[in-house]
């Protein structure tokens, strides 16, 4: 994630831009269109909702079927600069851009129906325990663990796109360009610039895991690679990390493409524990 944090979401979700004050605090269901400023410099977007139904949502009517009930509290606070601004904010690894608000919801409240409905790619006593058998004793330093979490939040984000995607399809929340050009963007072809070899080790281990993501979930909701863009970049970092990363790339782009949706717990524990003991024979490899 560059320029935004997302903190979270258990009862709710947050998530924080860049931005000089917090939005009105306000109770209750809102409307996309009452919540985006438009100028010539910037697009901003302020939610700050508590107890908000999550019937009423915007995206709601398009999960039918779904167990969006309850309340959540919302709080947005995104500034996202026009043309030639010199950032862009990212949340859960895809750009918020003009347009994009309803996408980010679908994402957040797919997440959400996740644990309503107790699917095993979101059960936190699951996610620990793999982590722990995978890295105690190997993961020792704050960057470490934060790689382990987010490979885990990888494949969370992939079981709940696959709810999300179907929705951002549906009502054409994005163009298969958009699409395209979404995923393309994340993967990266640059290998760390850590002194410390056993850091860079682990930021190269990283950004080939999550290369696999994204081509991964290209392949899984089928978005096409236009002109290999994605292939290309990937192909270029494991050029650079040695002929030895191919494998390890491919076993796990493998692994997320296939990920299955019925999946009970018993099984979701072993493939996240052969999911990170993949990712450390590469990160620990010397």
């Amino acid at each position: 994630m560059r320029k935004a944090t997302k903190l979270g979401f258990v009862s709710g979700f947050l998530i924080a831009g860049c931005s000089t004050a917090p939005p009105r605090t306000d109770k209750g269901a809102f409307k996309v269109e009452d919540v985006v400023q438009t100028t010539d410099d910037a697009i901003r977007v302020q939610v700050n909702h508590r107890e908000v139904p999550l019937q009423e949502m915007p995206m709601a009517s398009l999960l039918a079927g779904l167990p969006m009930a309850g309340l959540a509290d919302v709080v947005i606070d995104l500034t996202v600069p026009g043309e030639g601004g010199r950032f862009r904010i990212v949340v859960s690894g895809g750009a918020v851009e003009s347009g994009m608000l309803e996408g980010l919801l679908a994402h957040e409240m797919s997440h959400i129906v996740r644990m309503r409905t107790r699917h095993p790619s979101h059960n936190p006593r699951i996610i620990e325990a793999a982590i722990r058998q995978v890295g105690d004793g190997v993961a020792t330093t704050d960057y470490q663990r934060k790689i382990l979490h987010d490979l885990v939040n990888n494949v969370e984000d992939l079981y709940a796109d696959d709810i999300a995607f179907e929705v951002i399809r549906k009502v054409g929340l994005m163009t298969a360009k958009e699409a395209t050009e979404f995923l393309q963007n994340w993967v990266e072809d640059a290998p760390s610039e850590a002194r410390d070899r056993t850091r860079a080790r682990w930021e190269n281990a990283w950004r080939l895991a999550n290369n696999a993501r994204a081509i991964a979930q290209m392949e899984r909701h089928g978005v096409e690679d236009t002109g290999g863009v994605a292939a290309a970049a990937s192909d270029r970092l494991l050029s650079r990390m040695g002929p030895a990363a191919r494998g390890p790339f491919e076993y796990l782009r493998n692994l997320l493409v296939n990920l299955k949706k019925g999946i009970t717990e018993d099984e979701y524990r072993k493939l996240l524990v052969d999911y990170l003991g993949r990712f450390l024979e590469v990160a620990e490899r010397t």
